[in-house]
């Protein structure tokens, strides 16, 4: 009972079942690794460093993600301390 409509328009005007799939564009080769942090090379620098002064080394990361004394924090720190009114 569900016969196919003839289709009435130009052949050039219909689209190939190709033409309209998907392909991806972006992102096309393997993710890559990270890039390789420089950050042992400065801990065994420091270690050392740190043999010759006879210290233990400390083996932490600073933090790169807060900048207190950047502009918004002293910004803030001013805004604090100065006198109201």
């Amino acid at each position: 009972m569900l016969d196919v409509l003839p289709v009435l328009l130009p052949p050039s005007s219909v689209p190939d079942a190709s033409s309209s799939e998907w392909r991806p564009t972006k992102h096309l080769q393997p993710p890559q690794p990270p890039p390789a942090d420089d950050h042992r090379q400065d801990i065994a620098m420091a270690a050392a460093w740190q043999l010759l002064d006879g210290k233990a080394l400390k083996k932490t990361r600073p933090r790169r993600t807060v900048d207190y004394g950047g502009s918004m924090g002293l910004w803030m720190l001013n805004r604090k301390v100065r006198p109201s009114g």
